[in-house]
C-alpha cells in the first residue's frame, strides 16, 4: 500500500519538504522531523485515496497493518507503539530547550514575525493570489509552474530570479504604515511587560497581597510560559515552533497581561503617593 506514494515522497515530489528541515535542521538529503507528517498526508491526498473519509480511513488501516507486520517480523527496527505524535525524548532536548526557550520569548516580545522577503512560491488560484495582492496591498511571490502535491507545489517556478528586488520595493511602500506599526509595538513590547511584571512581583513578593487583578495576571504568565514551552519543545525536535501561527494565540493574552500589570502598577503607585502624602501632613 506504502508503494503507491513512492512518486509522491522521491525524486523532485521531495523537495519542497526537504527544503524547510535543510534549513531549520541541516537535513538536506531527506524529510527532517515533523514535516514527514505533512508530507505523508499530501501524498496520500495525491495518490487519490482521500475520496471520502472511509476510503482514506481504509488505506490508513492497511498501511498500519502493513507497518506492524513488518515490525513483528524484525524487517523494520521498530519501537514500542506510542499514544501521540510527541516525539521520543532525547537527552539532546535538554541541552537546547534553554536557548530556544528564551529564543521564543524574544520572538513574542519583539513581534519579530516577518516584514522579511520570503522566496516560497505562492499558492492557489490566480484569483486567490490576485484577491490576496487587492487585500494586504502587497505583491505575491509568483506561483509555481507544476502540477500540484497536495497543499504543496513542486519542482520550477515561474521566475522568481529577477523579481525579489522587485518585490522587496512594492511590499517596502505597501506595508510601511504597517512596518511603522509593527516597530513601535517591537520597542515598546518588552519594556512595557518589563513594567508589568515588576508589578506582578511587587504584589507576590513584596506585598504578599494577591488582589483579584494580580492573580489573574500570574494565571496569564503561566498560561503564556507553558504555551512556550510546548512551541520550544516543537522547535527543537520536529519543525520551526516559533512562527505567527503558532505565538499568535499568546498576543492577546501577551497584551492583557501588560495591560492589567500596567493598570496595578500605577494603581500601586497612587496608593504610595497618598501614603507618603498623608505622612508629610502628619509630620
Amino acid at each position: 500500500s506504502f508503494k503507491a506514494l513512492e512518486p509522491y515522497l522521491d525524486g523532485p515530489a521531495l523537495s519542497p519538504w526537504v527544503n524547510p528541515g535543510c534549513e531549520r535542521y541541516q537535513v538536506c538529503d531527506d524529510i527532517a522531523g515533523g514535516w514527514f507528517v505533512w508530507a505523508f498526508r499530501a501524498a496520500v491526498n495525491a495518490a487519490g485515496f482521500y475520496t471520502s473519509p472511509q476510503a482514506a480511513s481504509d488505506y490508513f488501516g492497511r498501511v498500519q497493518g502493513e507497518i506492524n507486520e513488518a515490525c513483528l517480523s524484525k524487517k523494520l527496527a521498530c519501537y514500542q507503539p506510542k499514544k501521540s505524535f510527541a516525539p521520543r525524548f532525547k537527552l539532546a532536548y535538554l541541552r537546547a530547550f534553554p536557548r530556544a526557550y528564551l529564543s521564543g520569548v524574544k520572538t513574542l516580545l519583539s513581534n519579530d514575525f516577518s516584514l522579511r522577503y520570503n522566496d516560497r512560491p505562492s499558492q492557489g488560484s490566480p484569483e486567490e493570489i490576485s484577491l490576496f495582492e487587492a487585500f494586504l496591498y502587497t505583491r505575491a511571490n509568483p506561483p509555481e509552474t507544476d502540477v500540484a502535491l497536495g497543499d504543496q507545489r513542486s519542482t520550477k517556478r515561474n521566475g522568481t530570479d529577477g523579481v525579489k528586488a522587485e518585490l522587496i520595493k512594492i511590499n517596502s511602500v505597501g506595508a510601511l504604515p504597517f512596518y511603522i506599526i509593527v516597530q513601535l509595538y517591537r520597542y515598546l513590547t518588552p519594556v512595557a511587560f518589563g513594567g508589568a511584571l515588576l508589578s506582578l512581583f511587587y504584589k507576590y513578593i513584596i506585598q504578599r497581597k494577591i488582589s483579584f487583578i494580580s492573580y489573574i495576571n500570574g494565571l496569564l504568565l503561566v498560561t503564556i510560559a507553558f504555551r512556550l514551552m510546548i512551541l520550544t519543545l516543537i522547535d527543537i525536535s520536529s519543525f520551526k515552533g516559533f512562527t505567527p501561527l503558532y505565538l499568535m494565540p499568546c498576543s492577546p493574552l501577551l497584551y492583557l497581561f501588560i495591560g492589567l500589570g500596567l493598570y496595578e502598577g500605577l494603581g500601586q503607585r497612587h496608593q504610595l503617593t497618598d501614603v507618603s502624602s498623608a505622612s508629610n501632613k502628619r509630620g
